[in-house]
């Protein structure tokens, strides 16, 4: 290496100690900044990089638009040996920070319309922008490298680089932990927007919420706006109207700031809450007014996130064949990106589809690059619903021991298992694989808790869920009590709108009349659900079967059925079971709303606490407390409190919260 250093003339020997600073992958752009050292013009650094190109000291790489330069590793640490020699490394990586930390606003205006070449430009340089914010926070004065990291923060957001971009963060962040400017709130911003999909948790949303803190109070809202969206997706785990008021605030707050993707996101996580409420049709209306104008931006994350959710949406809703093809858009639209949480979560949720439409190889087939690529890391990465649909997959293929093991994966982040940090969807499947593993009490066990939670009360599709997979369980011990419940749920279903669910309570019901010896009753229900199926492109079950005249008559019954529509189903199997005889007084006197606003009054919850739970109004609680009181025979709160406390196990379990 010094023999041929020793050749170079003197612009050479200047350019090539200089250039150690790059790391591989500069431009003659950059190049020429170095002339701001001093030394060697513009026009002499070109002509020196020539001769360097010339004695294989850089190599070249013209294939791209722009021209790119690199130097191979032992060069490149000859070249920074002979820059400390002579005692330009602190200037040339200054100057190498200010090149790269200029380039962010350089592209800035992509943005906000075209994130994909943003990527792109920004990725292209990346390795210097890393080392550069990697000098920068080892200065005295570390802004400019902390500036430089908050920039980043969407490439690695977007991208696979999380966990580096995360650490880099986190190092600029504790760097300015006594300051309470805008820089800080930006650089927690951009924290909690690397961590959303990096490390998904409780931390992301309590960085967020800081930076939005620090921002206010610095009198720089924009300084953490992207942090609004995050905050509003953290109060999920409080309540469902909490996050939906968020979602609203900050979506308003973003229109009037003239700042699109902020009020997009807000729009995609609105239509999220519809979802988690099951109110599909809002759902969907929030989806396509934010999935346009983010997939036209490039906004790839969020776009391929709302799809999903939407394509859900449409599933719930008995659209399956418009789900699927909106989970394939999720998958293409997250694809570009190169990133496990994107595409692998959209994937998921095109497996999840395939899956109710009975097609296992194919949703095994989207969910297999996912699955390769987990195989080869050393940590299992987050990516949204994967445990769950492998375990629906595996109960498709009638592997229920599989399947439970599958919903325990999902709750590996704690130190112990507990179903409790489960997804209140991975608990109901949980719940049925433990039922044909044959392990009936701890099935029951998991849906009583299940039926306790708040969020239960606020999703209508999990309550129904809870009360048939009870029913089930009961089908054998207690085909009274399994009737009531299976109607019970059929009723939230069609309240709510669930076609999914509706046609599996009439299959259920159909199972549980054929034992009950109501061979017609189950004949049609079973023929309906068939055609139901057949209709939404939904995966077949087998029809019940029966022998002899019972068979005869049973298959008669299932003919009959087939020429009815669902709403007329569900209106027969209501019909078939005749009037409910519901008691005048005691806890199972009590209607399933009625209860609901007992348990929650029980709990100390207030009468607009509870109308905020359960989307009711003031005046409704009022009237289902007072009703409750009389049947129940208690004056106020306080008796209720103990009534409840010692009702025995087991009265009226199967819908202490959902109403």
């Amino acid at each position: 290496m010094s023999w041929s250093h020793d050749l170079l003339d003197d612009d050479e020997r200047v350019l090539f100690r200089r250039a150690g600073v790059f790391e591989p992958g500069f431009t003659a752009d950059a190049v020429t900044r170095l002339a701001e050292l001093g030394g060697p013009s513009t026009g002499r650094l070109l002509r020196a990089l020539r001769g360097l190109i010339d004695k294989s000291l850089v190599v070249a790489d013209t294939t791209g638009p722009v021209a790119r330069y690199r130097m191979l590793g032992v060069v490149r640490a000859y070249a920074l040996d002979r820059l400390a020699a002579a005692r330009e490394e602190t200037a040339a990586r200054d100057l190498h920070l200010d090149v790269h930390a200029s380039l962010p606003a350089e592209l800035a205006p992509l943005l906000e319309t075209d994130k994909d070449a943003w990527r792109a430009r920004l990725g292209a340089a990346y390795p210097n922008v890393r080392a550069a914010i990697e000098w920068g926070l080892s200065r005295p004065d570390p802004a400019r490298g902390r500036r430089l990291a908050a920039d980043c923060a969407w490439l690695w957001q977007l991208e696979g680089r999380g966990a580096e971009g995360a650490a880099l963060l986190r190092r600029a962040a504790a760097l300015g932990a006594d300051e309470r400017g805008p820089l800080q709130a930006r650089v927690l911003t951009a924290l909690a927007l690397v961590l959303n999909t990096a490390e998904p948790g409780i931390e992301a949303f309590e960085v967020a919420r800081t930076a939005r803190d620090l921002a206010e109070a610095a009198g720089a809202p924009e300084a953490a706006r992207p942090a609004g969206p995050l905050i509003a997706l953290g109060l999920l785990a409080t309540g469902l109207p909490e996050a939906l008021a968020e979602a609203r605030a900050v979506r308003d707050e973003a229109v009037r700031a003239g700042d699109g993707f902020v009020a997009d996101s807000a729009e995609a996580i609105t239509g999220l809450v519809h979802v988690l409420g099951d109110d599909y049709r809002r759902a969907i209306e929030c989806f396509e007014r934010a999935v346009e104008r983010l997939v036209a931006r490039g906004d790839r994350g969020v776009a391929s996130f709302a799809l999903g959710w939407w394509a859900l949406a449409a599933a719930r809703s008995g659209a399956l064949e418009r789900a699927a093809e909106l989970a394939g858009r999720a998958v293409e639209t997250a694809e570009p990106l190169r990133d496990l949480h994107w595409t692998g979560s959209a994937r998921v949720v095109l497996a999840e589809i395939r899956i109710l439409q009975g097609r296992l190889d194919e949703a095994a087939a989207a969910l297999e690059p996912v699955d390769r690529l987990i195989d080869g890391l050393g940590r299992l990465p987050f990516i949204t619903g994967w445990e769950r649909c492998q375990a629906m997959l595996a109960l498709g293929h009638d592997r229920p021991g599989e399947a439970v093991e599958w919903c325990w994966r999902e709750g590996r982040w704690q130190e112990e298992p507990d179903a409790a940090w489960l997804a209140p969807d991975t608990q109901l499947v949980l719940a049925a694989a433990l039922r044909r593993t044959g392990e009936e009490a701890a099935a029951t066990r998991l849906l009583d808790a299940l039926s306790r939670s708040p969020v239960t009360a606020r999703m209508p599709r999990v309550r129904a869920g809870v009360l048939d997979e009870l029913a089930l369980l009961s089908h054998d011990s207690d085909p009274e009590r399994a009737l009531r419940l299976h109607h019970e749920a059929l009723r939230i279903h069609a309240d709510h709108g669930l076609v999914l669910g509706l046609v599996a309570g009439l299959e259920s019901l159909a199972l549980l009349d054929l034992r009950r010896g109501a061979v017609r009753t189950a004949g049609v229900l079973a023929g309906a659900a068939e055609r139901a199926r057949a209709d939404l492109g939904a995966a077949p079950r087998p029809l019940p079967a029966a022998d002899g005249e019972a068979g005869r008559e049973l298959r008669a019954a299932v003919e009959r059925g087939r020429a009815m529509d669902l709403d007329t189903a569900v209106a027969h199997a209501t019909r078939a079971r005749g009037p409910r005889r519901r008691p005048d007084s005691g806890w199972e006197s009590l209607t399933p709303a009625e209860r609901s606003v007992a348990g929650l009054a029980a709990e100390g919850l207030s009468n607009p606490e509870i109308a905020a739970r359960l989307f009711v109004s003031r005046g409704t609680v009022k009237t289902h407390l007072a009703h409750v009181y009389a049947k129940l025979q208690v004056a106020n709160r306080t008796e209720l409190a103990r009534a409840t406390a010692a009702r025995p196990a087991g009265e009226g379990d199967e819908v202490r919260r959902p109403g």
